[in-house]
């Protein structure tokens, strides 16, 4: 599993720049770009909508992936040593990007 990091700060998920769901998931089926791809487990965090979130973040997660053309996706599952999630001002998923995405 790659090492996170997640600067998503907005998002429930989101513990001190790790993530505590266990397993995310990219989106970007036909990215070229980093920035056409996003984070589809983002969940933006109000209220109480992270009061049932327990635990700590964690370094390394299940990486789920659907941008194709990406170096690190190999039949869906992304292989790369370390993921960068980025959206420090994320509201939805699709503000966030994997900036760990490289086109083949």
């Amino acid at each position: 599993m790659p090492a996170l990091q997640c600067s998503a700060v907005k998002c429930m998920y989101n513990k001190e720049n790790l993530c505590s769901k266990g397993d995310i998931q990219v989106k970007g089926d036909h990215a070229v770009t980093e920035n056409e791809t996003w984070c589809s487990s983002f969940v933006e965090k109000t209220g109480m909508s992270n009061a049932h979130i327990c635990g700590c973040g964690c370094s390394s997660v299940q990486v789920g992936c659907s941008a194709h053309d990406c170096t690190y996706n190999r039949q869906e599952v992304c292989q790369a040593d370390h993921v960068q999630i980025d959206g420090s001002q994320a509201c939805i998923c699709e503000e966030t990007c994997c900036g760990t995405f490289r086109c083949e």
